[in-house]
Formats: structure tokens, C-alpha cells, sequence
């Protein structure tokens, strides 16, 4: 029940109200201030990489989940980048709700998409997408949490591993998800 644990506690912990941060967390953190959160990872292998991500509100009911994935072995940062892309084009394409969070797992991603750092590579052009992406929603800020918050996402990412194709699932998550459901069926 270590996720009903991470659900109670984030619900009495409030989030700072600039638009981003460098905040570091060991726990999952359910959104206080809005209503939706995305949470997005990548699994890599040696020939390839999943992309996840997982789209909820705040009382920890999925609202989304989808994975892919890319036949080819992408460099960490990369991968992070293009998973946090990947789960920002399918609330483009499928969800009409405004959202806020962005769960990053990457201290030198998250520099780039606060333009601390700047750099030309391909991952600079990820980041430049991912920002394009982020004025299209209401609000938006990125905040770092570390790997141990992610551990719905980075199941989905390690499962897109064996995907053909893109995977959705709409107001349910996937049966192979590391996720604890309480009697309502929402996530703990």
C-alpha cells in the first residue's frame, strides 16, 4: 500500500505557485492546486525505447494512460525528452481538459525547459517542442520529482518495450500497471 501511503501524504503537502520549479520529491504527489496531473517516462533496451505517460486528477482516478514504441536505443536525456513530447501530443489529440503538472525525472532536462541551459542538439529541439506544446494548455509548470514517484509511468514506459503500436487506454489504466486501487477504484 505504498502508493495509498504517497496519495495520503501528497494530499497534505501544497505545491509553490511559481511557474517552474527545480522542487525534488521522493514520493508522488497528487495536483492540490488543479485538477490534473501528467506523468511521463521512457524505458530504453539495447535495440529500443518505451515511451509512457499517465494522465490523472487529483484524487487519483487515470483519466488516460497510453505507450509506444520507437525501434531504436535513444540516449537517456533524449528518451525523457521524447517521452514527455509523446504524452503531451496525445492530451493534444484526446483529452479538452486544462492541465498543470509535469512530473521530470531529469535535473539537466528540466534545465533545458527552464532555458537555464541551452544547447544545440536534438534534445534542444524536443525541448523547444515540449514549450510549444506547453503554451497550447491553460497552465503548465515542470517540476522535478525523482524516479521513485514515476513508478505507474515507468511500468507503462517498460511494457511499451513489446508494443506494436501506440497503446491507449481512456478513464482506465492498464492491467500490467504497478497500481493499488482503493474501493472506489481510483488510485491509492
Amino acid at each position: 500500500m505504498l502508493a495509498a501511503q504517497e496519495h495520503e501524504a501528497a494530499n497534505t503537502q501544497e505545491l509553490a505557485p511559481s511557474p517552474v520549479s527545480e522542487q525534488t520529491s521522493s514520493r508522488w504527489k497528487a495536483p492540490l492546486t488543479t485538477p490534473y496531473k501528467l506523468n511521463t517516462d521512457a524505458a530504453t533496451s539495447v535495440r529500443m525505447t518505451g515511451l509512457g505517460m499517465v494522465f490523472g486528477d487529483n484524487v487519483g482516478d487515470v483519466l488516460m494512460a497510453a505507450g509506444m514504441r520507437i525501434d531504436a536505443a535513444l540516449p537517456a536525456l533524449q528518451a525523457v525528452a521524447e517521452a514527455i513530447r509523446f504524452g503531451m501530443s496525445m492530451l493534444m489529440k484526446q483529452a479538452t481538459a486544462p492541465w498543470r503538472l509535469k512530473l521530470i525525472d531529469s535535473l539537466a532536462l528540466l534545465k533545458l525547459l527552464q532555458r537555464d541551459n541551452s544547447e544545440r542538439s536534438f534534445v534542444q529541439v524536443l525541448v523547444d517542442d515540449i514549450l510549444c506544446y506547453a503554451q497550447k494548455f491553460m497552465r503548465c509548470r515542470f517540476l522535478f520529482a525523482s524516479r521513485i514517484c514515476n513508478k505507474v509511468v515507468d511500468s507503462m514506459a517498460k511494457s511499451a518495450l513489446s508494443f506494436e503500436e501506440i497503446k491507449i487506454w481512456m478513464e482506465e489504466s492498464p492491467t500490467f500497471a504497478n497500481l493499488d486501487y482503493d474501493r472506489q477504484g481510483r488510485i491509492d
